[in-house]
């Protein structure tokens, strides 16, 4: 499968589990919401894409051209949140930094997958991420299958234990994310 479609799928996972799963689907209990959401993710990625192959040509250094991509997206992110979806811009620092690092997330995480060469550091650090969200996405999901089973039309405790749960792990991903741009730095 071509590097572009294997990004645009991993990008995707990122942003639907545990994110828009929870936010869209349980929380807001909207399909529609969440195909609009995910098809507007698809051409996010898609720029997301080629501006990554661009900056990987035009930087001799992996490191910094995925520094600055980074740090591209992140700040991007946050100028949808604020401008786009009318997240105010004055909220908490800790929401602020989880809101730069979804967004940077989302696409720093399919170019860690399509990285090359996948020494045996970089596939330890892929392992990781992988085994980080699927264990960060089964403890959001917990509350709802509670609630479904046992309280039925209770959902607000279930809706904030998922947020705390979402931002918590989105704050996690710098750990890995560290550890990449550690790998980067140390093979530059």
């Amino acid at each position: 499968m071509p590097k572009f479609f294997i990004f645009i799928l991993i990008g995707l996972l990122f942003a639907a589990f545990p994110g828009e799963i929870s936010n869209q689907l349980l929380i807001h209990q909207s399909v529609r919401g969440f195909g609009i959401t995910m098809l507007s993710y698809v051409w996010f990625l898609a720029l997301g894409f080629g501006v990554g192959t661009l900056m990987d040509r035009a930087f001799r250094s992996k490191f910094a051209a995925r520094s600055i991509y980074f740090l591209l997206y992140g700040y991007v992110g946050l100028m949808i949140e604020w401008f786009l979806l009318a997240v105010y811009p004055l909220q908490p620092s800790p929401v602020q930094l989880m809101m730069f690092t979804f967004w940077a997330g989302m696409m720093l995480t399919p170019r860690i997958f399509i990285d090359e060469p996948a020494t045996e550091e970089l596939k330890a650090i892929r392992r990781a991420i992988l085994r980080y969200i699927v264990i960060w996405s089964a403890i959001s999901l917990v509350p709802f299958v509670v609630a479904a089973l046992f309280i039925r039309n209770h959902m607000a405790g279930p809706r904030g234990f998922s947020m705390l749960v979402f931002g918590i792990g989105v704050l996690g991903l710098n750990w890995y994310f560290y550890h990449y741009f550690k790998l980067l730095k140390a093979q530059a």
